[in-house]
């Protein structure tokens, strides 16, 4: 949530849920920002293993331009696994 702030504190806002679990489903925790939730966070701990999806898909105030990104992470003993294969980078069109 800390790192969230980061997001509102340069202009921007979130359209979609900050992080949430993945395996089989979209699972807890399904959090969004302290600027885009109606309410506190759930209190959750990560486990290693676990599987989540962080996607702040960052948009201007009015929604009129934004980004939709996310990554699929394990959760490990120190830190996380990318479970990505494609590299992050953006595309350039001739």
């Amino acid at each position: 949530m800390d790192a969230a702030d980061s997001i509102a504190a340069r202009g921007y806002t979130i359209c979609d849920d900050l992080i949430h679990g993945f395996g089989g489903g979209y699972l807890p925790p399904v959090p969004r920002t302290r600027q885009t939730s109606a309410r506190p966070a759930p209190a959750f701990t990560l486990e290693e293993n676990m599987t989540m999806v962080i996607q702040p898909n960052i948009v201007t105030a009015d929604h009129s331009m934004g980004v939709q990104v996310g990554e699929l992470v394990r959760v490990t003993q120190s830190g996380v696994e990318y479970m990505h294969a494609v590299p992050r980078r953006v595309p350039r069109c001739a």
